[in-house]
Order: structure tokens, then C-alpha cells, then sequence
């Protein structure tokens, strides 16, 4: 009589495919929450460090999963594989962030003017000790960003100061930052500062932003911040922010440009009492064309004396020359006056 002895189950493989899976469900629960503004930015970090942790652990049991099958022939493998694939879809974020953070500086503050950056008055008085502080930047970290961003520069527009607010408050709304508040014009060389709050494209990882407009009276000169609020490296999201702000701001100023000039009202426009309606704006007259003159009729041409017909010399009546001879008859036969004596003279 043989004996078969069953082979066990490995319990480290069935542990690895439970908690992968768990890490999952957390991962795909709180990155839809935080970012749709469901979750604390900081509850969301402690989420992220639970899920890599159990990511982690699961690695670890479906290797020893692995060990026991190869070892000891338990049960092992279909669970280990389906920890490995499931842990190896969680760590999916992990392994692109640490990408970024080799692939871009350390930086969590970029701005276009390093030496003198907009000041963020409104942001920072709304950040917690959580938060990072925002303050001038170092001159490492401006030495950094001019190595590995040196196409961030302030824009200068040939536009009158209040076309160039308009469009940063347009290009500021239609990005879906929201505005801390609508800041007026500035005077001929001052500046004025249009501050917001941004966040990250896929995590909505929060950040400030800050658009400086300066009047040079010839000319507007802009200049973009944009800080991270939690921290230290903000694995390149700051700078592609600025970049991208500031491509569609040129987009937004020359169209404005493309527009033309509002007429400025006349000087004897009443504004209408209340509950009166406001009068309608008179229509221009258009000039009627006067009638085309009717054409002069046409002057018939003279008609043509008749041809004399010329004469006949073969008729007995007309003489040689072709002379006509007067009829003797028809002739006057002169008597001169007895009482005339110059007639009897003559």
C-alpha cells in the first residue's frame, strides 16, 4: 500500500496575492479621493507610505513563496505570481516617481526672476507649519534651476498693461486654478501681483502660483512663480507649470493683440435712471446712392440735301454750257423815269 503525502499550501504565497490586492483596492481608493479634493494632502502621504509598505512585504512573500516551492515543493506558485503581478501593478507610481526624482532637480520653488520672485503675499499667509515656507530663493537652488531650466524667463508684451491682465486672468481661470482675488491695472511703473492655487495633473498635488505684471509704460513685462506646498522635490511639476503658463499666456496676449480697440464712449452718454431701460444705440445711417442721370438720347444726324440731278445736254431746250436761259417772257424789260434824270441819265 503507498502512501501519498499531500503537499501543503504555502502560506507565505497566499499572504502575498492578500495583501498586493489590499494595496491595490487603498492605491486605487485614495488617489481618486485626494484628487478630487476628498482627502487631506497629508492623510494622502500616510495612505502612500501604508501602500508602499504592504507592497513591499508582498515582494517579499511571494519570494519566499518561491523559496518553499523550490525547497520543499508547497504549494506556491499560482499565488506567488498573482502577488508578484498584483504588487508589481502597485508599485507602478513608486517607480515612475523615483524616476522623476533622477531625472529632474531637486526643487520645490521655480520661478522666472530668481534674484527678485514675486513675493506670494496671499499664499503664503495661507500656509500651515505643514507646509513648506516661501521666502527668497536660495542662490544654490537659482543656480540649479539655471542649469536644468534655462528657457524660464520673464515675457515682455508690446500691450497696454490692462490687455495683458485680462489675459492672465483668462488663461488662470480656463486652467482651472482658483484665483485668491482679481487684482487691478498697475500705475505707469509699478507692478501687480495675480496669485492662485494650482495642483499636479494626475495627484493634484496642491501648489501656489503667482503672476507679477509690471507697467514699463512702453511696454508690460510678466513674470511666473510657482511653489510647491509640500516637499522638497516636486520631481519637475513646477517648471513644466511655468513653461506651459506662459505658452498659453503668449497665445492669450496675441490674440488680444488681434483684436481691435474698444470705442470710448462719448462724453454727453447719460447713464439711465433706475428701472429705466438704456437706450438702444442708434443704428448708422446708411447713405443712399442717388439715382444714375438717364442717358441723353442720341441726336439723329441731319438728313442730306437731295442730289440735283444733273442736266440733260441731250434735251434741245438746254443750252451747250448747261446754263438754263431766261425765259424772254419772263424777263423784266427796264423803262427808265421820265421824272428821274439820273435814271434817264443812266
Amino acid at each position: 500500500m503507498s502512501i501519498f503525502e499531500e503537499r501543503r499550501s504555502s502560506k507565505a504565497a497566499q499572504w502575498s496575492r492578500r495583501l498586493a490586492a489590499f494595496a491595490l483596492v487603498l492605491l486605487l481608493i485614495a488617489a481618486p479621493s485626494h484628487r478630487f479634493g476628498l482627502l487631506e494632502t497629508v492623510a494622502f502621504f500616510w495612505v502612500l507610505g501604508v501602500v508602499g509598505l504592504l507592497d513591499m512585504v508582498a515582494f517579499g512573500l511571494a519570494a519566499h513563496g518561491y523559496y518553499r516551492l523550490w525547497q520543499y515543493g508547497e504549494r506556491a506558485g499560482r499565488e506567488s505570481t498573482r502577488g508578484l503581478v498584483l504588487a508589481l501593478i502597485v508599485s507602478i507610481p513608486f517607480l515612475v516617481s523615483g524616476y522623476r526624482i533622477l531625472a529632474y532637480p531637486r526643487l520645490h520653488d521655480v520661478s522666472t526672476d530668481v534674484v527678485d520672485p514675486p513675493a506670494m503675499l496671499q499664499a503664503a499667509g495661507r500656509r500651515t507649519p505643514q507646509m513648506n515656507l516661501i521666502g527668497p530663493i536660495r542662490p544654490e537652488d537659482a543656480a540649479l534651476q539655471a542649469r536644468n531650466y534655462p528657457e524660464l524667463t520673464g515675457r515682455r508684451y508690446a500691450a497696454p498693461p490692462e490687455r495683458v491682465l485680462d489675459s492672465i486672468i483668462t488663461v488662470i481661470r480656463n486652467r482651472g486654478w482658483q484665483l485668491y482675488g482679481v487684482a487691478e491695472p498697475p500705475t505707469a511703473g509699478a507692478a501687480v501681483e495675480v496669485e492662485a492655487a494650482a495642483g499636479s495633473f494626475l495627484l493634484n498635488l496642491p501648489a501656489d502660483v503667482s503672476v507679477r505684471l509690471t507697467d514699463e509704460e512702453v511696454s508690460s513685462y510678466v513674470d511666473v512663480r510657482s511653489s510647491s506646498r509640500y516637499g522638497l522635490h516636486d520631481f519637475g511639476d513646477n517648471a513644466s507649470r511655468v513653461a506651459s503658463f506662459l505658452v498659453d499666456l503668449d497665445a492669450a496676449v496675441a490674440a488680444q493683440a488681434a483684436l481691435p480697440p474698444e470705442p470710448a464712449p462719448a462724453e454727453n452718454d447719460e447713464a439711465p435712471a433706475d428701472g429705466e431701460p438704456a437706450p438702444e444705440d442708434p443704428q448708422p445711417e446708411v447713405p443712399v446712392p442717388a439715382p444714375a442721370p438717364a442717358p441723353e438720347p442720341a441726336l439723329e444726324p441731319e438728313p442730306l440735301p437731295e442730289p440735283v440731278p444733273a442736266p440733260d445736254l441731250a434735251d434741245p431746250e438746254v443750252p451747250a454750257d448747261g446754263l438754263a436761259q431766261p425765259d424772254p417772257d419772263d424777263s423784266e424789260i427796264f423803262q427808265p423815269d421820265p421824272d428821274d434824270p439820273e435814271g434817264a441819265a443812266n
